[in-house]
């Protein structure tokens, strides 16, 4: 059998056993931004593409040096442009730098999740890596719906953020702990998508997480060991929503919270190119290559100490514009298979 081929995908945990094959994400060089006509913007639009491409390049080496097998998406699109999908234009396809955005495994089970109407060709990005499957590895494929309401998604208040009109379906929402998946409640996957999840993964037990817990949960909290869990909610807010872990050593960071308020909307792109290392989307949002070593996009003391508590060590692959894009090395990093068990790990 050819060294490409997948045999097998899944994964019960985000921290345990060792990680044996990841997607990670790109993003073209400078050349992809040559035609924009301002030669300001273009030149921020350059400096800002190369050091995404070289970062994540650097990712995916960083994986194969531990014994990874990566793949990468295809980039579609070789500069900016207008696409049509279900009756709306989409104005600038973005590259797929992050899979974990549409991309969850489980039982020889592979889900494309869709939730973004911009994200609509995240599928046929990866659809060269899905070829190289075995055929005993089921593909189950949510897609845009035809037509797309945009009208009615347009009106909708963050509240009321996404309905239940449609199969709305986000990875990131639900985080495997062995037999349980947790998953938020609010505010990225409709309740037919969470039922299609339970369906397809009948065998797993769902907890529901609500407020304070909600959209992507490598944001939420992370797993570092069993026993140990850093978050960016209080240990009493973390507790009260996730009361699984009350008997394990609670860590907070929220550091990144304030960092990421101090970016005022209208910034202008310059300011994106100043020394911006002190400045995370979200710093907890680490990968582990095996429970005992994990990936950093950069070295945060809080973090550092609770790793160091749980006796954890760690390899930094930086990623500078993780605020500009809402990337994080998890975002990055879709697991396609790691060694791990289907255990209660909250008995």
């Amino acid at each position: 059998m050819p060294d490409n081929i997948i045999k097998q995908v899944g994964h019960y945990t985000s921290w345990s056993g060792n990680l044996t094959d990841v997607i990670v994400g790109v993003f073209p060089n400078a050349d992809f931004f040559n035609d924009i006509p301002d030669d300001d913007i273009r030149e921020h639009c350059q400096i800002i593409a190369q050091q995404t491409h070289d970062d994540l390049n650097l990712l995916a080496k960083t994986y194969e040096q531990n014994g990874v097998r990566v793949f990468r998406p295809k980039i579609i699109n070789n500069k900016p442009c207008i696409k049509n999908c279900a009756g709306v234009q989409i104005l600038n396809p973005r590259p797929n730098i992050s899979p974990f955005d549409h991309i969850f495994c489980r039982d020889n089970k592979i889900v494309l999740t869709w939730q973004d109407i911009n994200r609509f060709e995240d599928e046929a990005s990866v659809q060269h890596i899905i070829d190289c499957m075995s055929s005993d590895i089921e593909v189950v494929s949510v897609r845009p719906p035809n037509p797309y309401d945009y009208n009615f998604y347009n009106k909708m208040t963050m509240d009321e953020w996404p309905g239940n009109k449609d199969v709305l379906l986000d990875s990131p929402s639900f985080s495997p702990a062995g037999k349980h998946i947790f998953y938020s409640s609010k505010y990225l996957c409709s309740q037919k998508g969470i039922d299609l999840m339970q369906q397809h993964f009948s065998d797993a037990e769902f907890i529901k997480l609500d407020a304070p817990i909600h959209n992507h949960l490598d944001a939420q909290f992370r797993i570092i060991k069993e026993g140990h869990v850093i978050s960016c909610h209080s240990k009493e807010k973390l507790l009260s929503a996730v009361p699984q872990f009350k008997n394990w050593n609670v860590y907070t960071d929220d550091t990144w919270r304030t960092r990421q308020l101090s970016i005022a909307p209208e910034t202008p792109m310059s300011a994106w190119l100043d020394d911006d290392d002190e400045i995370s989307l979200a710093d907890i949002a680490f990968v582990h290559v095996n429970p005992n070593l994990v990936i950093l996009q950069r070295e945060n003391e809080t973090l550092c100490r609770s790793l160091e508590k749980a006796k954890v060590d760690w390899i930094v692959a930086p990623i500078k514009y993780d605020v500009y894009f809402g990337l994080a090395i998890s975002c990055a990093t879709a697991i396609l298979h790691r060694t791990d068990e289907c255990i209660d790990y909250f008995s």
